[in-house]
């Protein structure tokens, strides 16, 4: 399944986490490979909310700046001095 094709159901993936966990746990044998799809969309997943919450942290400190600072930012981005998005995690850290 591509990564395009898969969806993001927390709930339903950390379940059937939970439930294939238990069968390993368990003792039971389980066929090799079995478990493949389920842990490439874990990490689907994780990816999926990494992305959601570092777009929010660029979101939230883009919302704190003032007109004149906004307006560095895009004319640092403007005079190539790096990526609009590096510029804001940059501005983030600081």
């Amino acid at each position: 399944m591509s990564n395009n094709e898969m969806s993001c159901a927390i709930d339903d993936l950390v379940k059937r986490l939970e439930i294939k966990a238990g069968v390993i746990e368990g003792g039971e044998k389980i066929a090799w490979g079995s478990d493949t799809a389920l842990m490439r969309e874990a990490a689907y997943c994780l990816k999926t909310l990494s992305k959601a919450k570092r777009d929010q942290a660029r979101y939230k400190k883009l919302r704190t700046l003032n007109v004149r600072q906004f307006g560095e930012l895009y004319l640092s981005n403007i005079r190539g001095e790096g990526l609009f998005d590096d510029l804001v995690d940059e501005l983030i850290k600081q």
